[in-house]
């Protein structure tokens, strides 16, 4: 099934409205057997943008970010001014959905997430020593994660759609591989109710923790290796 997208492409990261959370209760419903079940109707879903459209990312230490210490992690969540979230608009639900779907065919080269990762380290603040170690931050601290998900049809290279989020190691809780499981959780969700695929999309942007309950680590679907 495509996607039918009411909105345009748009450029460099500018300020946004920042999305309202939706409640867990809402975004998971419970089946009757204790699994997850798809809901009829969401509701109460934040606008996601879609884009930028190309094929390829830009140059890494070209592409805008945001000013030095602009961004700020709150409760695990990224800064929804500097990193919205944004959708792939080249991928459909239906694509995501298929068989042999993996993120490795859209996600992009190291050569580009690495450098990407120091400058938006640096707009969030990530320079000096870590609150979290007691030690000089350093990239092997964070994932370079998307708001929004490969494997939930989250853009690939768009720095709206990228933060740099501590990982477990750190003792960062939530962390970055809690939010892996949950990126799994969600795909599942959007395969089985892909009429509300975006909705999920959006619910992620808006606050990802809100799937935590449902998540399961032991299955990582189509999901690939993050930088």
């Amino acid at each position: 099934m495509a996607l039918v997208l009411a909105v345009g492409c748009i450029g460099p990261p500018a300020p946004a409205a920042e999305p309202t959370p939706a409640a867990a209760d809402e975004a998971t419903p419970q089946s009757t057997d204790g699994g997850v079940a798809s809901p009829s109707v969401v509701v109460g879903v934040p606008t996601l943008q879609v884009g930028p459209d190309a094929p390829r990312p830009p140059g890494a230490d070209t592409v805008p970010v945001p000013p030095p210490g602009s961004c700020h992690i709150v409760n695990g969540l990224p800064d929804h001014t500097c990193t919205p979230g944004a959708l792939n608009p080249r991928l459909t639900s239906a694509q995501l959905c298929a068989p042999g779907f993996s993120t490795r065919t859209i996600r992009p080269p190291s050569s580009y997430t690495d450098a990407l990762k120091k400058r938006l380290m640096v707009s969030y603040g990530q320079v000096g020593v870590s609150p979290l170690t007691g030690r000089p931050w350093s990239p092997t601290d964070v994932e370079l994660d998307h708001a929004v998900s490969l494997e939930d049809l989250g853009h690939p290279w768009s720095p709206l759609n990228l933060w740099p989020e501590p990982r477990r190691a750190t003792g960062a809780e939530p962390n970055a591989e809690e939010k892996d499981a949950v990126e799994v959780t969600v795909r599942k969700l959007i395969c089985a109710d892909q009429a509300h695929a975006t909705d999920y999309a959006a619910r992620m942007a808006a606050d990802w923790t809100q799937f935590r309950r449902t998540s399961s680590s032991t299955d990582t679907g189509a999901k690939g290796p993050e930088p």
